[in-house]
């Protein structure tokens, strides 16, 4: 038997995160404290991951142009 592992999300280490939204550590979790970015999936005592396809969306979501608030 084979095992899809296409239907499992992409789990993204907080450097992945960081490079993809241009996002700095404390803006990132200031953003999860206040409900504005996705929050991680604990994959151990101390790991955390974030899923790539909400990553993604949070991304989607973005203004474009214009206001350069981040978060």
């Amino acid at each position: 038997m084979t095992t899809s592992h296409t239907s499992r999300p992409q789990l993204l280490k907080l450097a992945e995160v960081q490079e993809m939204t241009g996002l700095a550590v404390s803006t990132i979790y200031q953003a999860m404290a206040d409900g504005r970015f996705p929050k991680p999936l604990k994959v151990g005592a101390r790991g955390v991951r974030w899923r790539l396809d909400e990553v993604l969306a949070w991304i989607d979501s973005r203004p474009r142009g214009g206001s350069a608030r981040p978060a």
